[in-house]
């Protein structure tokens, strides 16, 4: 693979001196490439891109001063120039999301949005996320989650982030929003780039940049530097070859180490992209792209652990890797006239190959360091009453211990015909959306162990259970997951759904309303039924032929325009997940349907292209919410499965843009959220223990009810200084609310007094047991800062450079939960600086 990109990025740069001698300014923007716009460009009019989405460029497009609903866009100054580190920090910076970096190297990362996703099955499963207006999840419909996240922060050129009203277009999932990431388009003429970024993590215990080997635990001062080192190489070459033929081909390598201590980290990212510009009416645009990586995940430490060194790798057998097949096509005719009835129609198809492999320890679970091996050593160590077995969870030499192994492939074919039909009679303007998509998905997963069948001590601490000597591995074998489900899925899906909406404005587009209305029809076929034996029949059946509905309204009304331009708005949306596929939840599936009802009400105020304030109120009422936290059933035909429940999560997002002077820019932003479980049901922890008292009223876990924003960048003749900041306030890791660390105080070995658990099943747990809570969760508020310098530039040569440090003081933060490491603190990258260096030419 390395060796076809490199040969193509060569013969890309031999052809383009004879490209040079046409120096002409061809204008593509209505296939969505670089350039300016004419007459026959509809960007802004109807919804363009691969998948029908549109992709301001910044706040200031109008496109978003008129969108009836909190919108943010990441445009590609404030992504490269304001000390963003990753795709993930870069989300840091829109109201309402809160990411939980636990890699730092951007693999991975786990989303929550307006409350939702943090108590899930992790892995971004509240919002629904496009590269390029397409879907990436693993199965876009069964298996939300980002097993694999394909795309890396070199490559990208903006992102728009939308909350509510997208349900309609853009298909299930989208209660929580839409995140689009809009890679770098082909230039109008032949460009080539080639940019290193390297990153140094300041790790030797808690943060140091530099440290002997007795503060390390490095063999050498040099292996030191070089286990905190992260390269991120990239590089691009494309432009149009004649006015109607484009190319572009990109490759970024990103090797080295995460911000954890032995985290090797490798991740490459290929894509190539091609438009054929037809004629003024037709167009076709085409991309393939190839994406791998193999990352440690470290995982959570112990609280004793966290306080020694936070960078700690105390579980090297968790690791994750996977690989990507994304490719795809969208053939665009443009008819008519906008002023009187005119628009676009497009055919769009995609598809996809995803494998992931996740390699776990069984005592992934755990964050126990307490040694014992009899109740009365157990409760002279401090730990309850009933327990009368416990090994730190680093401890691997004893029976029963287990690798595990989770290989999961996919395999989705979706096409999309779609129509944009503008009809104008003067008094009222009306833009009909409509279209239908049909996808197929293949989702085949397998759980292999790797068990410890060591001989045991025959006499002393530990008899018949720690080994009599080196571990004796059985090689990996499938496994009976949970006790319940068998060791393979075959599942064959498709999904249907047509969709219509029409925009209806007046008053000189001063007044709009948009009904809308998708029909989605969900197909469930598995070839291993015996998987879900323990499901009624009756709701079995309702997994194989599904019907949801998802209706939708957006109204708008200007009541200023001009220069001074006022938005009030108004807009509500259903939407639905379907039921889940190995989920990380204490059932491993989630066979019912979710529902949300979601409405926002705010107002927009800006005044030209200087000042931007939006206040929005927002409102998710969750039908049958899959927690994966805290509600399971503890008895009957269902045991061991989530249990669905109510709840709703409501804030309010003030968010605002200045531009006081050329040149310089502020953002900031605030936002409240407050979430609550509205069902009677009793209160359980991830054991299946039925705690005091039930769910209702309590708030969800994992959510900071307060966050605050606030970034600027000035720029100097040839140089730019960029800030960026993000508030956190304190959140509940548990559903009992309570400010005490962990369901016994602190985190133990949960196999209590069931002995034969450990041997049996290779698992430090009675069940798929996760997270029990760890208390408050720690506020933070992290502070970036770059400075960007042109250093030379003459004609189409540029040369660049930045300097950043992110995390400027260090502060110390931790998460806990489903989507980082279920026991135990997991940590937030500490301080790290990022040097930049970039030709263009």
């Amino acid at each position: 693979m390395h060796k076809k990109v490199l040969l193509a990025l060569t013969a890309s740069l031999i052809c383009q001196e004879s490209l040079f001698a046409k120096d002409k300014d061809y204008t593509l923007g209505k296939v969505s490439t670089a350039g300016k716009k004419d007459k026959s460009d509809y960007s802004g009019q109807v919804n363009l891109g691969y998948s029908g989405i549109t992709a301001p460029k910044s706040w200031q497009d109008e496109e978003v001063k008129k969108y009836t609903g909190s919108r943010t866009v990441i445009s590609n100054k404030a992504l490269t120039q304001q000390a963003n580190q990753s795709i993930e920090e870069a989300l840091q910076n829109v109201p309402g999301l809160q990411i939980r970096n636990a890699t730092g190297v951007g693999a991975m990362p786990t989303i929550q949005i307006r409350g939702f996703g943090a108590g899930g099955s992790g892995h971004s499963d509240a919002t629904l996320m496009l590269v390029n207006g397409i879907p990436v999840y693993m199965a876009p419909y069964a298996h939300i989650e980002l097993d694999i996240f394909p795309v890396t922060f070199q490559a990208i050129d903006r992102i728009d982030v939308i909350k509510g009203g997208g349900s309609v277009q853009y298909g299930p999932n989208t209660y929580g929003g839409i995140v689009n990431i809009i890679t770098k388009p082909i230039p109008t003429q032949w460009e080539n780039q080639a940019a290193e970024r390297i990153t140094y993590w300041a790790k030797a215990r808690n943060a140091g940049f530099a440290a002997p080997p007795d503060k390390t635990g490095d063999p050498s001062f040099i292996k030191s530097l070089g286990n905190n080192l992260l390269y991120n190489t990239y590089v691009r070459s494309g432009g149009m070859i004649n006015k109607h033929v484009g190319i572009q081909a990109q490759a970024n390598w990103v090797r080295g180490q995460g911000f954890r201590d032995n985290s090797p980290s490798s991740i490459s990212n290929y894509w190539l992209d091609g438009v054929y510009d037809i004629n003024e009416n037709n167009g076709i645009k085409a991309y393939y792209q190839y994406y791998d990586f193999a990352i440690a995940q470290p995982g959570s430490l112990s609280e004793q652990d966290y306080k020694i060194n936070r960078f700690a790798n105390l579980r090297p057998i968790n690791q994750k890797g996977g690989r990507s097949q994304r490719f795809g096509a969208v053939y665009e005719n443009r008819f008519g006239d906008l002023d009187k009835v005119g628009g676009t129609f497009s055919f769009t198809y995609y598809g996809q190959l995803m494998t992931r492999d996740f390699q776990v320890s069984s005592s992934y679970n755990s964050a126990n360091t307490v040694t014992c091996f009899s109740e009365a050593a157990c409760r002279a160590a401090g730990l309850p009453a009933g327990y009368n077995l416990a090994v730190p969870y680093y401890a691997t030499n004893y029976n029963g211990w287990a690798e595990v192994e989770n290989p999961v492939r996919s395999i989705n074919n979706a096409f999309e015909p779609k129509v944009n039909l503008i009809v104008n009679t003067g008094k009222v303007r009306q833009t009909f959306i409509m279209g239908l998509r049909f996808m197929t998905t293949t989702f085949l997963q397998r759980q292999y162990l790797n068990t410890n069948e060591c001989p045991t001590k025959t006499s002393g601490e530990g008899a018949g259970f720690l080994c009599e000597g080196a571990n004796v591995m059985s090689g990996w074998q499938p496994h009976i997951k949970h006790g319940v489900y068998r060791n393979w899925n075959n599942w064959r899906n498709n999904y249907t759904a047509v969709y219509l909406s029409d925009r209806i404005e007046a008053w000189d587009g001063r007044f709009f309303i948009v009904p809308g209305l998708r029909y989605a029809f969900v197909q469930y076929n598995n070839e291993n039924a015996a998987n879900w034996a323990q499901i009624p029949e009756k709701d079995l059946r309702k997994i194989k032929h599904m019907n949801n509905w998802m209706p939708s309204t957006n109204i708008g009304f200007i009541p200023v325009q001009g220069d001074h331009n006022v938005l009030t708005y108004f807009n509500y949306q259903r939407s639905f997940v379907p039921p889940q596929l190995d989920v990380l939840s204490y059932g491993g599936a989630e066979y019912f349907t979710q529902h949300f009802d979601t409405v926002e009400a705010g107002a927009r105020y800006t005044y030209k292209d200087k000042f931007s304030f939006n206040a929005d109120y927002f409102r998710i009422w969750a039908r049958d919410f899959a927690t994966g936290q805290y509600s399971v059933y503890t008895s009957g035909p269902m045991k061991g499965n989530v249990r669905p429940i109510n709840g709703y999560s409501q804030g309010v997002e003030l968010e605002l843009y200045y531009r006081p002077i050329r040149g310089l820019q502020f953002h900031a932003a605030f936002n409240y959220i407050d979430t609550r479980v509205t069902s009677h049901g009793p209160l359980t922890d991830l054991n299946g223990d039925v705690l005091k008292g039930t769910s209702y009223n309590k708030h969800f876990p994992f959510v900071s009810p307060f966050q605050f924003i606030l970034d600027a960048r000035y720029n100097w003749h040839k140089t730019t200084i960029g800030i960026s900041s993000y508030f956190y306030s304190r959140a509940y890791s548990g559903i009992s609310n309570s400010a005490a660390g962990g369901y016994y105080g602190m985190q133990y070995y949960s196999g209590g007094n069931n002995y034969e658990s450990v041997l049996n099943s290779g698992y430090q747990c009675e069940a798929w047991c996760m997270t029990q809570h760890e208390g408050l969760l720690p506020w933070y508020w992290v502070w970036n800062i770059q400075v960007s310098q042109i250093f030379w530039e003459n004609g189409r040569h540029r040369v660049t450079g930045s300097l950043q440090i992110n995390n400027i003081f260090n502060m110390k933060y931790y998460f806990t939960g489903i989507g980082s490491s279920p026991a135990g603190l997991q940590p937030a990258p500490g301080r790290s600086v990022t040097a930049y260096l970039n030709y263009t030419f």
